[in-house]
């Protein structure tokens, strides 16, 4: 019925912890900013420094002004961060460019940029190898042996 909930958003962080979740009837500014409030009160409640960085999955571009997500969490904007179109629906954008999923290389095209945008960098693997063998080592003890190789692609 009229004024019940058809919108769930989340919040989360980088480990995919959902941080705040709020159910409204429309995603205007005015129905999040509980949302956003909050969730910048109890960073500044845990003296937490603000995020330098958040991924949307729409309203970070803009023509003029401010868009509504930069509206939203104006104290972490004043702080510096930066909003960006999260990954996936930056690939998906290419739709609206590649019209046409009949063309006989629109798999191809779409499976390319996946491909190139989430290869794995060879030398940050290695950090973080390392990283978690010593971690183990701390662990299991220093006797303890561990081979690893990453290849080359």
């Amino acid at each position: 019925g009229s004024g019940t909930a058809e919108w769930c958003t989340n919040l989360a962080n980088e480990k995919g912890q959902i941080l705040q979740c709020i159910f409204t009837c429309e995603e205007s500014v005015d129905k999040l900013k509980p949302l956003a409030d909050g969730v910048m009160g109890r960073y500044e409640r845990a003296d937490v420094e603000s995020p330098t960085l958040m991924y949307v999955d729409r309203g970070c571009c803009r023509l003029q002004g401010h868009t509504h997500v930069e509206a939203l969490f104006d104290r972490w904007i004043e702080d510096g961060m930066v909003i960006r179109l999260d990954i996936f629906h930056w690939i998906h954008r290419f739709d609206s460019a590649v019209r046409t999923e009949s063309h006989s290389k629109y798999a191809v095209f779409k499976s390319a940029i996946s491909g190139a945008v989430f290869a794995y960098n060879k030398d940050d693997l290695g950090i973080k190898f390392v990283k978690l063998i010593n971690k183990t080592f701390d662990k299991v003890g220093k006797e303890t042996h561990f081979n690893f190789y990453i290849l080359d692609a």
